[in-house]
């Protein structure tokens, strides 16, 4: 889909000059069959604003149900995109929509004040439709396959997907993850006991190892063992902090 995005963008930028790709201000899309119209404004670019219109109207996602059903209807080249007033100054791009909508009364706009959502609402059965368009539809047995014979961050990179989505896939398959659980950093233990810290590490264990069996943050291990003078430095070669050596 992001290839017919981009390829439908092409389309509808050929139409118009290059140089007033990067300026802003307000535009027209006109449906040529029914010569209905819509009216936008743009404080970024016209480039990205007509990038977004042509993104979420070819994947069936746009928020104006009205400009998505025709635009189903009758296909891309039944639409024109027209710049129709450059505006510099950003503080008066809405005053200057509001001038076009109240010139032309354009059927595509839902909101007739420029920069209110004033007499929007989305029914229930639009909103579950945009979210399930935006939702990645995704092989579950594909997620297993792959999780089964890779990583868990592998599997995230190659479909695209959260981590909280694998890791329901695979609860719902009764499958599990190996993915670590670091949920204890969000609450760590307020009591500790600093001399049994200082002879965990003295007797071999990594301050991960430290963290995860103590649940304690880095902060709060880094600073108990300056506290009994263990220096606490950063490897050149791995980029991570480790506890060096204690001092005499």
């Amino acid at each position: 889909m992001k290839n017919i995005s981009w390829v439908l963008q092409c389309y509808i930028l050929s139409t118009i000059p290059k140089e007033l790709w990067f300026k802003t201000g307000i535009y027209k899309i006109t449906n040529l069959k029914s010569h209905k119209i819509y009216i936008g404004s743009t404080g970024r670019t016209f480039r990205n604003r007509f990038y977004y219109h042509i993104k979420h109207l070819s994947e069936n996602i746009h928020c104006n149900y009205k400009l998505q059903k025709d635009f189903n209807k009758y296909g891309i080249s039944k639409f024109s995109f027209e710049i129709i007033e450059v505006v510099n100054d950003p503080h008066d791009i809405i005053k200057r929509e509001q001038v076009y909508l109240d010139l032309y009364q354009p059927f595509y706009n839902i909101l007739k004040i420029a920069g209110s959502s004033l007499g929007f609402k989305m029914s229930c059965e639009q909103i579950e439709k945009t979210w399930a368009k935006r939702r990645k539809n995704v092989d579950e047995f594909q997620v297993i396959n792959f999780y089964k014979k890779s990583s868990f961050r592998k599997t995230q990179k190659q479909f695209g997907i959260a981590q909280e989505r694998i890791l329901k896939i695979l609860k719902k398959h009764n499958i599990s993850s190996n993915q670590p659980n670091y949920n204890w950093l969000k609450n760590p233990r307020k009591k500790y006991d600093e001399k049994l810290i200082t002879d965990l590490y003295l007797n071999g264990k990594t301050i991960v190892e430290i963290q995860k069996e103590q649940h304690l943050s880095f902060e709060k291990i880094k600073e108990i063992f300056i506290k009994h003078n263990i220096i606490v430095i950063r490897s050149q070669s791995t980029k991570r902090w480790h506890a060096k050596k204690k001092l005499i």
